[in-house]
């Protein structure tokens, strides 16, 4: 059988920052606002507050 891999919203949240991080798409000292990624992932705080620890 097969490892079935979960993925939560902080997961998904945490991988496209980093992404974004890596890619310097967000670029080095760049303010993030918990509310403001939530907004724009469409999702609440918790994950994201989550994903930036």
């Amino acid at each position: 059988m097969e490892d079935i891999v979960r993925r939560t919203t902080t997961d998904a949240v945490y991988e496209a920052l980093h992404d974004e991080i890596v890619s310097l798409e967000i670029l080095p000292g760049t303010k993030l606002s918990e509310s403001e990624v939530a907004s724009r992932f469409g999702v609440s705080r918790q994950p994201v507050r989550n994903a930036f620890t």
